[in-house]
């Protein structure tokens, strides 16, 4: 038995040696980085609603810092708050994170918009967009133009914000 596990314990690190040579571990970490989050609606819907209800406060940019026990529903640990004209009111939850600002996520919509609400999309120039607050490399947070791509849920938009 105690052979079998200096064998295992030798095979084990010669392994990792092995992986770590050849950047294994470089790219699994670059692979988790960047892959897309899970949408976890129910946190997401109950962080939404305190926001609604004003039990957590965007600062001056429009970005909120999750807490530790919340942090994990965004890419970074943050969401991003809209206030629009007519009362609506648009929480980004950036679920993947790309080069630069480029993102895509989910946009809780406080009421159904309306077309009035929504932009042209300079890309394909249809009436599928919107702008909303949104991370930047540079500063806490900036106007972007997310493409709305697919509507989830009443209130839900899966979206995309690309420049490259």
């Amino acid at each position: 038995m105690r052979i079998a596990a200096v064998i295992a314990a030798v095979v084990t690190t010669e392994v990792y040696y092995f992986a770590r040579s050849f950047g294994v571990f470089d790219l699994l970490r670059f692979l988790n980085e960047t892959a897309e989050i899970p949408f976890n609606e129910s946190e997401c819907a109950r962080v939404a609603a305190q926001i609604v209800a004003g039990r957590r406060t965007p600062d001056a940019t429009g970005l909120v810092v999750l807490p530790a026990n919340l942090s994990n529903v965004t890419k970074d640990g943050h969401v991003y708050v809209t206030h629009k004209r007519n009362g609506l009111l648009l929480v980004l939850f950036p679920t993947w994170r790309g080069h630069d600002s480029n993102l895509a996520g989910y946009l809780y919509c406080s009421r159904t918009p309306a077309k009035a609400d929504s932009d042209v999309d300079f890309a394909n120039g249809k009436i599928d967009a919107m702008a909303v607050i949104g991370p930047s490399p540079r500063k806490g947070a900036e106007l972007m133009e997310v493409e709305l791509l697919q509507r989830v849920k009443p209130r839900w938009y899966y979206v995309y914000y690309g420049m490259d």
